[in-house]
């Protein structure tokens, strides 16, 4: 696992699996911008949806994929 932090403050931005080279998960909570959420910040898909907490009802948010598992 490789972390990525901010040159300026930092925070621990992503997080980056040898595993899933192309794949870096965001830790969204650490940004204060908000244009940055509505693009180059959305997510695109869900995963473990079987897993998700009884809570947080309904389905992915418009054009996001949806995986029970990992995608292959």
């Amino acid at each position: 696992m490789t972390n990525g932090f901010c040159r300026t403050c930092g925070t621990l931005m992503y997080r980056q699996s040898s595993g899933f080279m192309d794949e870096w998960v965001m830790r969204t909570g650490t940004v204060d911008d908000f244009n940055l959420h509505e693009t180059k910040l959305k997510p695109v898909a869900e995963v473990f949806t079987d897993q998700r907490v009884a809570w947080l009802h309904g389905g992915a948010a418009e054009g996001m994929k949806q995986f029970r598992t990992i995608p292959e």
